[in-house]
């Protein structure tokens, strides 16, 4: 955060400060980046373990995941609906 100026502190003082405290925060948002995914992977490898997850290709070169032909959401798990969940995971 940015911390209480001191009284008589210059402008390019004061910027310097923050720009330094914002490269700070820049670094940490790129580790928790790079966290998530090692962990979003460790997931994964699991899952693989116990379903028949395949991953495909997208048209914008990014990657997705099917199970039995079902795209597997990114993130909103939650709004699929559960029969598709269950007939995913074979149940």
């Amino acid at each position: 955060m940015v911390r209480a100026l001191h009284v008589g502190q210059t402008s390019a003082s004061m910027l310097e400060a923050m720009q330094a405290e914002v490269e700070a925060v820049r670094g940490e948002v790129g580790l928790l980046r790079t966290l998530i995914t090692a962990k979003q992977l460790s997931l994964l490898a699991e899952l693989r373990a116990l379903y028949p997850i395949e991953e495909i290709m997208t048209e914008r070169g990014g990657r997705t995941y099917t199970v039995r032909g079902l795209q597997l959401p990114s993130k909103d798990l939650h709004l699929v609906p559960v029969r598709c969940r269950v007939a995913a995971c074979g149940s």
